[in-house]
């Protein structure tokens, strides 16, 4: 078993195909073009921005999000890095190898984005510990998007819906229907993944937002428009530092 971190290093260095790479299904590559859109709408992105993804994996969101701003800043794996350097890295990007919150580049940022990674760390201590590190490197006015949390929670109550269970037959058959070689090869190292006892629930997800207003930050929770690739079963947590 391995962790999550490593999984996706060995992503980065196997596979070719950027969408299974980021860990998700062949046919959800359109979708995530609609992960940009509304990403760039939450962050309000400017082009003065100083803007930070952590866990930018081979830059499919932070390269597009890079042409809204002056400046865009990339955490992640090494051969992620890697990777993204054989596919291009924009002028104004710059690429940070290493794990967060013990590695952070220098500075503060006016928007920070978080997507598709929390649920991926150890525990609860350790996703307080992630996200305080964020809250600390976010400038006066600026804007942190934890983004496609997996709520257990949500995902229970939809999957026990008619709809939830209509959409999970369909998600099964269109997973089936686009299976590869390098699907079952991405498929083998995430299964690897050593299992965490989930923790993102309502309960957690009411703390971070509760916690980020007692501390004077603004913190909202958002939905996701359905044309993402989870949208049904994950949601947003936008906090605002006011000036």
């Amino acid at each position: 078993m391995i962790d999550a971190y490593e999984a996706y290093g060995q992503a980065a260095r196997d596979l070719t195909t950027p969408t299974l790479i980021a860990g998700r299904n062949r046919f959800q590559a359109a979708e995530e073009e609609n992960i940009v859109r509304d990403v760039a709408e939450k962050l309000r992105l400017c082009p003065s921005h100083r803007l930070l993804e952590v866990g930018c994996n081979i830059g499919i969101l932070l390269t597009p999000l890079s042409r809204h701003v002056a400046e865009a800043v990339g955490v992640d794996h090494p051969s992620c890095m890697a990777k993204y350097v054989e596919n291009g890295v924009p002028a104004n990007v710059c690429l940070v190898a290493g794990r967060w919150p013990d590695t952070r580049p220098p500075g503060l940022f006016d928007r920070i984005l978080v997507y598709s990674v929390l649920h991926y760390l150890h525990g609860a201590d350790d996703a307080r510990r992630f996200i305080d590190a964020c809250l600390e490197t976010l400038q006066l006015g600026g804007r942190l998007l934890l983004g496609d949390i997996p709520n257990e929670d949500a995902r229970r109550r939809f999957i026990a819906s008619d709809t939830g269970r209509r959409f999970h037959a369909a998600y099964v058959e269109r997973k089936a229907a686009h299976r590869d070689a390098e699907s079952d090869c991405s498929e083998a190292i995430f299964t690897r993944v050593t299992p965490r006892t989930p923790f993102l629930t309502d309960d957690f997800v009411r703390e971070i937002v509760a916690g980020a207003r007692r501390r004077g930050f603004e913190s909202y929770l958002l939905p996701q428009p359905v044309d993402l690739p989870f949208s049904h079963t994950r949601e947003d947590i936008l906090i605002v530092r006011r000036g």
